[in-house]
């Protein structure tokens, strides 16, 4: 009997530490999650990423468009290159400008996961 429940804790924890792994997908995903300093998730947040330092300082139009956070404060870019990106998110002139958040690099054909906070 203590051997089974043995067997059955290893296999939970074995089952745990795969869920919380990168998640294999068909194309390189980034999924960032925006919250204030105050841990408040923001919803409407416009958020963009970029391929280098230079073009995130001047926040010019990104190759991956422009997202609005969801009432869950997430967005999600697909079909990535498996690279590092750079990340600007604002809204009502609150932004993670003074912070070089970036994200990466990706791994080919995975799900990732990220944070970005906007300084009120």
């Amino acid at each position: 009997m203590i051997k089974a429940k043995i067997l059955f804790a290893v296999l939970a924890v074995g089952l745990l530490l795969t869920a919380c792994s990168k998640q294999e997908t068909g194309s390189t995903t980034l999924v960032l999650t925006v919250s204030y300093n105050t841990k408040e998730l923001v919803e409407g947040a416009d958020v963009r990423i970029y391929k280098t330092f230079d073009e995130f300082k001047v926040h010019g139009k990104s190759s991956y468009g422009s997202q609005k956070t969801g009432a869950d404060g997430q967005v999600t870019f697909t079909n990535l290159e498996p690279i590092e990106y750079y990340v600007y998110a604002e809204k009502d002139g609150s932004s993670n400008m003074g912070y070089a958040n970036k994200a990466g690099p990706l791994t080919d054909k995975r799900k990732h996961i990220g944070k970005v906070t906007l300084i009120r």
